[in-house]
């Protein structure tokens, strides 16, 4: 399911046999400055910037509009990069793929971690074949 957002009025709407049906998950909005697609295998860090922003279909979840958007290589902050490692390191992966949005402050919010979330694509900014050959010394 796609992120999408929900008024309060949507909620009391909805009621309780309603919401019942199925596990949801609500938080409060971040508003968005951009968001990072980070792929983490073993000690090895590929950061994306994806301007999710910049496009209507993608301001609340960039997978409406995947294939609109650019997905630039970009730097982290080394305090970021070491959480994500540790992150990997506590759960005992080998890689993951981390979705992450930086807001208007340039605050880093943390949103989840696939153990092999889609990444494909990316391989290509970054040379062809990098994440592909890594990861596959790790499998």
């Amino acid at each position: 399911m796609m992120t999408m957002p929900v008024s309060e009025k949507d909620l009391l709407e909805a009621g309780e046999n309603a919401l019942a049906a199925c596990p949801h998950l609500f938080q409060e909005e971040i508003r968005k400055d951009f968001e990072l697609r980070i792929v983490v295998v073993g000690s090895r860090v590929f950061p994306f910037r994806i301007d999710s922003q910049k496009k209507k279909l993608t301001q609340f979840d960039w997978r409406y509009g995947h294939f609109l958007l650019e997905f630039t290589e970009c730097r982290i902050p080394e305090k970021v990069e070491t959480s994500l490692k540790r992150f990997l390191k506590a759960w005992n992966l080998l890689s993951g793929s981390f979705d992450l949005i930086v807001d208007k402050l340039g605050q880093f919010w943390f949103l989840e971690c696939n153990q092999d979330g889609a990444w494909g694509w990316l391989d290509e900014i970054v040379g062809g074949g990098d994440i592909r050959c890594i990861r596959n010394d790790f499998l």
